[in-house]
């Protein structure tokens, strides 16, 4: 199963209650602009300078919530194992 975009993100922006509407608005970007963003769709993501901004607003760790996500982990690990071999 591939993992679409930040899921820790996104459980970080429901559990604190965080519209995306306004997050989106603050950062000078449309809601759907930012949901492609959040959801990686049609290659669609965050430029370092939006993650900086959102880190530095919520005081986030970029490596723990865009930087090291599941997917890029675990290919990560086979790239690993593939070299062990």
């Amino acid at each position: 199963m591939e993992v679409q975009g930040y899921p820790k993100f996104k459980e970080f922006l429901k559990e604190n209650n965080v519209k995306i509407k306004d997050l989106a608005e603050e950062m000078g970007v449309s809601r759907s602009h930012f949901s492609k963003k959040l959801h990686r769709i049609a290659g669609a993501d965050f430029k370092p300078d939006e993650i900086r901004f959102i880190c530095k607003k919520f005081r986030l760790d970029a490596n723990e919530f865009f930087l090291l996500s599941p997917l890029l982990i675990s290919n990560e690990e086979s790239h690993k194992a593939t070299k062990a071999v």
